[in-house]
C-alpha cells in the first residue's frame, strides 16, 4: 500500500501510516512531482482529497477538479484499473455554495475518466477509530465546548445532518472497491439517524461530559464576519461555504449503508461515545 503525501504531512500522520504496514511517497500536486511514481504499480486508488476548510491560497477549483484531473490523468497512465472517490452528499452543479460545486465537477473527472470504481458521498463523517486524524468540525465544536463553556450554531441549527461512523465509511469504501462493476457506481450514505445540527452539537457536548448552553449566530452576521475573514486570515475559522451549508439538510436515506452494503450502520451516540477521554472524565 502506498499513500502520497505532502511534504508538509504532519509527522504523526506518517508514522500512523508505517504502523499499518503502508509506506509514504512524497508528492508535490502543483508541479507534479512523485505523483507518477506513487501511482506505479498499485490495482486501486482511494482518492481522498478534498476538505471544507481551506486556505486563501488553496482554492476549491485547485483542490477538487484541477488536482482530480491530474491525478485521473496519471492513474490511467499508470494502468489503475479502480478508484474509490471519497466525495460529499450534496455535489450537484447547483448547489448553493462553490465547495460542492466543485466537488461535482471532481466528481465529473472520475466518471468520464474510463475507470471503474466508485463515488462515495457521506453526510459528516464523525468518530474516532484509530489514527491522529479526526473531524475538523467535530474537534473545533469540542474546544470550544471546553475552553469557553459554550457552543455557538450558525443559524437557529435546525438543519438536518446525518453523521455516518468512520469505521462504516472505511468499511463501504473497501467493498466498493471489491465489487466487480465495470462503471462508476454512486453511493449516498448516512448513518441511521438524521438529526438537526443543534440537537448534534448538544449530544456531542454530553458525550464528553459537557452540558453547554447552545447559542445562534444569526446567518447575516455570520456571513459577514466569514467575509472579513476570508478577506484578512489565510486560513478563515469560518467561511461563507460553512455559512451556506447551514441553510441546507444533508441527508439520505436512514438505511443507506445496509441497502448499498448489507450491514448495520453504527448508531450515533456509539460514534460520539469514541470522543471521551480522561480529560473528559470517561473511566
Amino acid at each position: 500500500m502506498v499513500v502520497p503525501a505532502r511534504a508538509t504531512t504532519p509527522a504523526d500522520a506518517r508514522e500512523f501510516v508505517h504502523s499499518r504496514g503502508a509506506t509514504t511517497h512524497v508528492v508535490d500536486y502543483a508541479r507534479g512531482e512523485g505523483v507518477r511514481e506513487a501511482f506505479r504499480g498499485c490495482d486501486v486508488w482511494f482518492h481522498l482529497i478534498g476538505s471544507i476548510q481551506r486556505l486563501r491560497k488553496d482554492p476549491f477549483e485547485w483542490r477538487h477538479r484541477e488536482v482530480t484531473a491530474r491525478l485521473v490523468a496519471v492513474a490511467r497512465q499508470a494502468g489503475v484499473g479502480r478508484v474509490v472517490f471519497l466525495t460529499a452528499l450534496g455535489t450537484g452543479s447547483r448547489a448553493n455554495n462553490i465547495y460542492h460545486r466543485t466537488k461535482w465537477e471532481a466528481e465529473r473527472e472520475v466518471l468520464q475518466s474510463g475507470l471503474a470504481g466508485a463515488l462515495i458521498r457521506p453526510s459528516l463523517i464523525v468518530g474516532r477509530s484509530v489514527g491522529p486524524r479526526d473531524s475538523k468540525l467535530v474537534m473545533r465544536y469540542i474546544r470550544m465546548m471546553r475552553e469557553r463553556g459554550r457552543a455557538v450554531v450558525l443559524g437557529d441549527g435546525s438543519n438536518r445532518i446525518q453523521p455516518i461512523d468512520v469505521r462504516d465509511l472505511v468499511e463501504c469504501m473497501v467493498r466498493a472497491a471489491e465489487r466487480e462493476n465495470r462503471n462508476v457506481a454512486v453511493y449516498e450514505l448516512g448513518g441511521p439517524e438524521p438529526v438537526a445540527f443543534r440537537e448534534f452539537v448538544r449530544r456531542l457536548g454530553r458525550a464528553i461530559g459537557l452540558d453547554v448552553p447552545i447559542r445562534s449566530l444569526p446567518l447575516w452576521l455570520a456571513s459577514l464576519a466569514a467575509r472579513w475573514y476570508e478577506w484578512t486570515r489565510e486560513a478563515p475559522p469560518v467561511t461563507r461555504e460553512q455559512v451556506a451549508l447551514c441553510c441546507v439538510d444533508n441527508v439520505c436515506a436512514p438505511d443507506s449503508v445496509e441497502q448499498q452494503f448489507g450491514f448495520a450502520a453504527r448508531p450515533l451516540d456509539e460514534s460520539l461515545a469514541t470522543y471521551r477521554t480522561e480529560q473528559d472524565g470517561a473511566a
